[in-house]
């Protein structure tokens, strides 16, 4: 078990790319972060209605069925505002995608 450990260090030691737990946490969760700040910004621009809608299927997890319910509204409109928010959140995030990467350049 020490021979093992011994090569273990004796490796770690001569490897240049080797990166601290601390700093691969911290840059992973400014990303996280950003990106979280990103799809917020991008779920508010959503029309009030689309944005309950696609809140209670995705962040609560109730079927369309209930959300139909709750909102006394049927059910084909519950999916239509559903399929109609993702199509907006799809463009909406691609043009964010497309504008950051043009400023990169």
């Amino acid at each position: 078990m020490r021979i093992l450990i011994n090569n273990c260090k004796d490796f770690i030691k001569s490897s240049k790319k080797v990166v601290s737990i601390d700093e691969v946490v911290l840059q992973s969760s400014k990303c996280e972060e950003f990106e979280q700040i990103e799809l917020r910004e991008i779920f508010n621009s959503l029309d009030g209605s689309l944005r309950l809608i696609v809140q209670l299927y995705y962040i609560e997890d109730i079927s369309v069925k209930d959300i139909a319910k709750l909102t006394n509204i049927p059910e084909g409109t519950v999916k239509s505002r559903l399929h109609r928010a993702r199509r907006i959140l799809n463009e909406l995030f691609t043009d964010r995608r497309t504008s950051y990467a043009g400023n990169v350049k």
